[in-house]
């Protein structure tokens, strides 16, 4: 019987293996976003610059025909803002967006080298990484956000910030 990983040893053991490798591959940075925030391959593989707000800290994706604003935490914007673009596409080669089969071609390599094959599956299902990414994510953005609220009211008290209470409108 093959006990279940846990999902912080899962999540460190992909990051581990997409550091190792000596140059950078569209590919396992997509799965470098999928293990830190969640979301699934094909809402990523089409980010377009223009689709992230770094002011807002968030990104626009679509997957399965919705379009949908997404909360970033700070070290996955950080990881967006090293990638080096082609064209406006995050991940592409030869100026087209990677593909959603291709990022499950090196999610496949990746659990095979890692080990990560259970007895019962060939492969992984990324649905397990997705998993184990929410609670880790969730969490750093309640800390992220309560950390910016705690600052807001830190200005307020400071007098940094002023309201003028006398417009009406």
């Amino acid at each position: 019987m093959v006990l279940p990983m846990p999902t912080t040893d899962l999540i460190q053991r992909v990051l581990n293996y997409i550091d190792r490798q000596q140059t950078t591959i569209p590919e396992l940075e997509v799965l470098r976003l999928v293990a830190m925030t969640c979301l699934h391959p094909q809402a990523l593989v089409g980010l377009r610059t223009r689709d992230v707000n770094y002011e807002q800290r968030s990104v626009t994706c679509t997957y399965k025909g919705t379009t949908t604003d997404m909360p970033m935490t700070n070290a996955a914007l950080d990881v967006l803002r090293g990638l080096e673009t082609e064209g406006d596409y995050f991940f592409a080669r030869d100026g087209q967006p990677v593909t959603a089969n291709e990022v499950l071609e090196h999610w496949d390599a990746l659990c095979i080298e890692e080990g990560l094959n259970g007895e019962t599956e060939p492969t992984l299902a990324i649905s397990k990484l997705r998993s184990a990414a929410l609670k880790p994510y969730s969490e750093t953005l309640e800390r992220e956000r309560e950390g910016e609220i705690r600052e807001f009211h830190d200005q307020i008290r400071r007098g940094e910030i002023k309201f003028d209470f006398s417009k009406k409108g």
